[in-house]
């Protein structure tokens, strides 16, 4: 066992026996971040995952995990909702086994010694954001934003290639701003939102799977933009 696996395993050991679970943050530049828990099917029979849902900061994560543990805890159960001030309400399905395999989720399987059931959180209408997938449903490499999971990155940018957006283009509606910094550095804005409160960082295989008329932005070069009045308007340079 290499020292950081070690280092890795500890760490979920002391957190729970402390916290009773331990959650674990996947952020990766190809597909979206994810989250899930270590320890809960000890508790409750079965352990969660929050995939996508970049609506939420690292620190809100903290706060979802502890809250849904409580919740359980206290005889909530998957079949029914729980609310939690400010993040919204929350809802449960059990993920298709797939998925596990997919975004090796192994450390779940390891650490406890079986194959656990999982199940997806799922935040309201107002906090759903694209990139949150149906995990009921079987995996697949067709999936224009998860594909990412399994194949090797296919566009000719760096596969760490990362996009500055907002809550606007996330939650939906058409970008209409693109402009390329770097090689591997893009923004894209939707809308008039652009406060540090509504900013993301994403993949951009993210955006490029939400939104498929972005393909041109791969061709722009080094502090070259684009617009556009909507999504069915071609794009203009800047």
């Amino acid at each position: 066992m290499s020292y950081e696996k070690e280092g890795f395993l500890a760490l979920i050991r002391s957190n729970i026996n402390e916290y009773r679970f331990h959650f674990t943050i996947v952020q990766q530049a190809v597909e979206p971040r994810y989250a899930y828990t270590i320890g809960c099917y000890g508790v409750f029979g079965f352990e969660m995952i929050l995939a996508g849902g970049i609506f939420y900061l690292r620190d809100d994560l903290s706060v979802i995990f502890k809250r849904l543990f409580d919740f359980f805890k206290n005889g909530g159960s998957v079949q029914g909702e729980m609310d939690i001030e400010n993040l919204g309400t929350f809802k449960f399905r059990l993920i298709d086994d797939s998925w596990k395999e997919a975004m090796s989720l192994g450390a779940i399987e390891q650490f406890e010694g079986k194959i656990v059931d999982i199940y997806q959180i799922l935040p309201d209408v107002n906090h759903f954001t694209l990139d949150i997938p149906n995990m009921s449903e079987m995996w697949t490499v067709n999936d224009p934003i998860w594909k990412w999971l399994k194949i090797k990155w296919s566009y000719g940018t760096p596969d760490d290639s990362l996009v500055t957006t907002n809550l606007d283009a996330l939650l939906g509606k058409p970008v209409t701003e693109v402009i390329r910094w770097e090689a591997d550095d893009w923004e894209m804005f939707a809308g008039k939102g652009r406060t540090k409160k509504e900013i993301r960082v994403v993949p951009l295989g993210l955006m490029i799977g939400i939104d498929p008329t972005l393909l041109p932005s791969i061709d722009l070069e080094i502090e070259e933009g684009i617009r556009r009045e909507s999504r069915k308007t071609a794009w203009q340079k800047w």
